[in-house]
């Protein structure tokens, strides 16, 4: 109800586009958004941009995918492993020479999604991306084969298997 209530004043911003919702009982002075004859009313001012991502294959928004697609403008982004491998070979300069380089994992998605794009079952759509590699949180001793190996069994196989369930191809 809210996600339907916040579209709606995407699609109507401004000040004349204000609505009533179903919290404007609970706004005071203090908190209140904008208060008008009507009541409190909540908007969305023209110049908030709404920036967000979403992966072109997630079946889990399907069923509003209509209602989103024609109220946003879309741009497709592609894994970029060049940003990825700025990002780690800052954070290998960071770290150190006691720390193990990371680097390497920009390479290995690289070539884990030209095998993506190749495969019949799963093609562009299916790439992987950087983010999945960027920030990672695990002990900054782990070598890159130990990174590499947390980062399949953590984020990436399920993922994997995921695209793959019902194509019976689901072994990664």
């Amino acid at each position: 109800r809210v996600l339907g209530e916040l579209m709606l004043c995407i699609e109507y911003r401004g000040v004349e586009g204000a609505i009533s919702t179903q919290y404007a009982a609970l706004n005071t002075e203090k908190t209140a958004m904008l208060r008008t004859s009507a009541g409190y009313r909540f908007f969305i001012p023209h110049n908030v941009y709404i920036v967000g991502t979403m992966n072109t294959i997630d079946r889990s928004v399907e069923s509003f995918d209509l209602a989103l697609r024609r109220r946003f403008r879309w741009e497709r982004t592609e894994p970029d492993a060049k940003a990825l491998r700025y990002h780690l070979k800052l954070r290998d300069e960071k770290r150190g020479k006691g720390a193990h380089p990371w680097v390497g994992l920009a390479d290995d998605l690289a070539a884990l999604n030209v095998l993506i794009r190749e495969k019949d079952t799963l093609g562009a759509d299916y790439e992987i991306g950087h983010a999945y590699l960027m920030n990672l949180g695990y002990p900054q001793t782990l070598t890159l084969s130990e990174v590499r190996e947390r980062v399949w069994e953590d984020s990436i196989k399920s993922l994997l298997e995921e695209y793959l369930r019902g194509s019976g191809q689901g072994e990664t």
